[in-house]
């Protein structure tokens, strides 16, 4: 394994691809020593714990290097306005309470194969995974720009690759976003926001900025000095002494860089301005077909109370079944009406609960050999499908080992159906399909939505066809559960109605356009699974990344091809300075800063609001006449203070949130002072009462601040 007491290239890739093929960081030695052993070949040395975990950082600085080098070809001579266009995709995770934020990097690349040097491909290729004080757009456009703005600094302080062209200036960070002309996630606002606003921003500038840097470089002395002197005024630099030139100088030259750019821009064509500001936000494929199950399904649920026609039943759970079979009518009663889900989704959901668990303590689990139902969450609503499919389909079955209310509800049991068909007929074939072109896929699902709502026949009708009924006439998923529905439809009148609700609600949503010639230039694949399937660690971020990004974006061949003796001597000591830069700790300690900040920031809003409001509620005219509510001034939030006041002292009155309406309202204050009535709470108590809340809320604080900070 050494070599003159250094340990070889080929023992170090060997240590890397055990390691990100699943061995144990402290097996790894002994797998090299048993395999040695077994095939007769003398191993010579011992590959130390630390010097394996040291060999996975040194990977994560090759994929650095190798992640710059697909952006900017070997190439010299090409020029900035030359490089081929790449997408980026984002996507978040939350792990023990903290943010993640996976980075992906999609474009044209070498195979690097020696018989086939010269072709490209179309390649996935990680950048890690990257912690996030919160999920705000703002801190996840940071976060991409560290990411960029490390992996040019680790590339520029390498030398020059094997079959590259030595060139005198460093790699620019604003080529990553100034080329980047699409973006791949969910469709989460934050996300909307990132890729549809900043990231688009960030490319605008970026492009405008090496436009300004090119352009300065052909300019002759005179010509530059002519821009300095309008942009900064050469009175005012005289004026200045020589620290501050020296000072403003940086700026200076930002600034006039900036004018250079701004006005090249300017002087481009529109066509060629369509083609520098195209930037494609693109969104998960999977998470449109979730999207749109989901707004299917809320609209088939308000469709029961529009036709005013009884709709499916509460199904609460023991606490609220408690609270609303209290006789008359209470706030904890009307809470428990409120809160408690109904229909064939929170059907599918207490059957995942009781089936299959995500808790294999709780749960029947094994009581029932359960193959199809998924573990459900509010938001898998195509495993709502599946689910539906599995329930309608052995009803009988369920019903009697489950003996659940939900399944002998006629209005429930005709949402089941719907979900299965949508399922079958949608959902299943769409996401068989997906990798096709999205935009004339999109067309023929619309256009199919709208043939089953003007003919709910093509998919209940006895003699549907599958040719007929699914989206590019797939097969039945599950034929049984076609004949299944035949013999229940029967005995559900509103179902042709459910079906035509849930697959309206399918049509909403509009999907952006772009030409041919765009959506090439732009590739992305129609969802972002590369991208979920990084998974925050549960070691360092570093080490997470150092395996991830060397096995999916095939480092050790880039690193064959590319490196060299030197090449590799670099990344063995760049790899010990990034151990040493403490990043980790580094990492958890801006976290734990953050969070202090954060909680001062919110608690002194906190107290600020607090004050404010105990400052009107000292000065309120409380009014105990239930008659006399209708003359309050202020509207709602007059009503509001009145309750907040009575809040004070008891507190079973609803909070704010929960009474929206103006009516709402008003009935909580009726109820409120007449119950305060009846236990006769002196006025004059309330000062004495509020400052002992007051000390109580604070009390609060000061333990939050104690777990957050000293756990």
């Amino acid at each position: 394994m050494k070599d003159k007491g250094v340990y070889t290239n080929q023992a170090q890739a060997l240590a890397q691809n055990l390691v990100i093929n699943g061995v144990l960081i402290s097996k790894v030695n002994d797998i090299i020593q048993v395999t040695g052993q077994t095939l007769g070949v003398n191993i010579n040395g011992q590959m130390s714990t630390r010097t394996v975990s040291r060999t996975i950082i040194e990977g994560l600085v090759a994929a650095n290097v190798q992640a710059v080098h697909k952006v900017i070809p070997a190439d010299g001579e090409i020029t900035y306005f030359e490089l081929e266009a790449h997408c980026v995709a984002g996507d978040g995770t939350t792990h023990k309470h903290q943010n993640y934020e996976g980075k992906m990097l999609y474009l044209k690349v070498p195979t690097y194969q020696s018989d086939d040097l010269g072709t490209t491909q179309l390649a996935h290729h990680a950048l890690g995974v990257t912690s996030a004080f919160d999920h705000k757009s703002v801190t996840q456009l940071l976060g991409w720009k560290s990411v960029v703005g490390d992996m040019f600094d680790i590339c520029n302080k390498c030398r020059t690759l094997i079959g590259e062209e030595p060139s005198s200036e460093p790699a620019d960070p604003d080529i990553f976003p100034a080329k980047s002309v699409g973006a791949m996630s969910d469709h989460a606002a934050d996300q909307k926001d990132l890729f549809g606003a900043k990231c688009s921003d960030w490319q605008t500038e970026a492009d405008h900025r090496l436009r300004g840097k090119h352009t300065v470089l052909e300019m002759d002395l005179i010509e530059l000095l002519q821009v300095i002197t309008e942009v900064r005024g050469i009175t005012a630099w005289n004026s200045l002494s020589e620290e501050e030139q020296d000072n403003q100088q940086a700026l200076a030259h930002v600034c006039v860089i900036s004018r250079i750019g701004n006005d090249t821009y300017d002087s481009l064509g529109p066509e060629e301005k369509r083609i520098v500001n195209l930037f494609i936000h693109m969104g998960c494929c999977m998470h449109k077909e979730m999207n749109s199950g989901k707004g299917s399904n809320s609209f088939m649920m308000k469709s029961w109370d529009e036709a005013e026609i009884p709709g499916p039943i509460k199904l609460m759970n023991c606490n609220n079944a408690a609270a609303a079979g209290i006789n008359g009518m209470s706030w904890a009663k009307q809470r428990a009406l409120e809160v408690s889900g109904a229909g064939g989704v929170k059907a599918t959901s207490l059957a995942g609960e009781i089936l299959h668990h995500k808790d294999d303590k709780k749960g029947q689990h094994d009581s029932l050999q359960v193959f199809l139902l998924q573990r459900l969450g509010y938001n898998m609503y195509a495993s709502h499908g599946l689910a539906a499919t599995e329930l309608i389909t052995h009803l009988g079955i369920y019903k009697e080992f489950l003996e659940q209310v939900p399944l002998s509800d006629v209005p429930t049991l005709t949402e089941l159906p719907v979900l299965s068909l949508y399922s079958q007929t949608i959902s299943i074939p769409y996401m068989i399909h997906v990798q096709g072109d999205p935009t004339t896929m999109h067309d023929k699902v619309k256009a199919h939505c709208q043939a089953i709502i003007d003919n709910p026949d093509l998919i209940i009708a006895t003699d549907a066809s599958h040719e007929m009924a699914t989206l590019f006439g797939h097969i039945w998923d599950r034929l049984d559960t076609f004949y299944a529905v035949q013999q229940m439809k029967n005995t559900m009148p509103h179902l042709r109605d459910a079906l035509k609700s849930f697959f309206t609600g399918a049509l909403y949503g509009i999907v952006a356009t772009c030409t041919a010639v765009e959506r090439d230039r732009a590739w992305m694949p129609p969802t972002n699974d590369p991208c979920e399937g990084l998974r925050a660690p549960n070691g360092s971020l570093d080490q997470f990344n150092g395996r991830k990004m060397f096995k999916k974006n095939d480092t050790q061949a880039f690193m064959d091809a590319c490196f060299d003796t030197e090449h590799h001597k670099y990344i063995i000591e760049a790899a010990r300075t990034l151990e040493g830069n403490q990043r980790e700790t580094n990492r958890y300690t801006e976290q734990a800063n953050n969070n202090k900040a954060r909680r001062t920031a919110l608690k002194m809003k906190k107290t600020a609001a607090q004050a404010a409001l105990d400052a009107k509620l000292l000065l309120l005219k409380v009014e105990l006449d239930p008659q006399q509510i209708h003359k309050l001034p202020g509207g709602n939030a007059g009503l509001d203070l009145q309750l907040e006041w009575h809040r004070r002292f008891d507190d079973q009155i609803p909070l704010k949130s929960h009474i929206t309406t103006k009516a709402k309202k008003i009935e909580a204050l009726k109820a409120t002072i007449n119950h305060h009535n009846t236990k006769e709470l002196p006025l004059e108590d309330f000062t004495a009462q509020l400052a002992a809340i007051e000390e109580e809320e604070d009390q609060e604080d000061q333990e939050d601040d104690d777990e957050l900070y000293h756990k």
